[in-house]
């Protein structure tokens, strides 16, 4: 019978705990776009998070998107989740939000979510470049995420929508 190496608990546990430090500068990095949605400046809040190694320059990259009323924050777990898993990850606080900037009244007369599809395309130009990436969003966050896969369905991998509003 062949005889299997089972991880000592204190090497996981040490490992987990490396991780989660470096997750937490991660996540301690206020990080900021300044982008022009219709003529509009705005400055919006992201952090991303991914294992700091050469084998994850290629990883796949998630955006995750929070529901009403939350920032980036409020879906951290779950990034947390998905960058220990090896994928790098993207959480973005949309205008008005977090620490983004509040936009005028003009910006939330469209219902279709357009504006937050075009504050998305334009981030993850700068971070994703050409690349596909794996969209998740949960309740408002899941409209927005259709809208942007229906929008730009070049730029998206696959969508996850949790709990989705509507």
């Amino acid at each position: 019978m062949p005889k299997f190496e089972t991880p000592s608990i204190n090497k996981i546990f040490e490992s987990r705990k490396k991780f989660i430090s470096e997750i937490g500068e991660q996540l301690k990095k206020e990080t900021k776009a300044e982008l022009v949605v219709n003529g509009e400046k705005l400055s919006i809040d992201y952090r991303m998070i991914s294992l700091e190694s050469k084998e994850e320059a290629d990883a796949d990259v998630a955006v995750l998107l929070p529901g009403f009323g939350s920032g980036w924050e409020g879906i951290a777990e779950l990034g947390f989740s998905l960058a220990c898993e090896g994928r790098k990850v993207v959480m973005p606080s949309l205008p008005g939000y977090g620490n983004s900037d509040n936009p005028s009244e003009k910006y939330f007369q469209t219902d279709d979510f357009e504006n937050e599809a075009e504050v998305l395309n334009q981030l993850l130009g700068r971070i994703a470049q050409d690349k596909k990436v794996h969209l998740i969003g949960h309740s408002m966050g899941s409209e927005i995420m259709a809208s942007f896969a229906v929008k730009y369905p070049e730029k998206t991998s696959s969508i996850v929508l949790l709990n989705p509003a509507g």
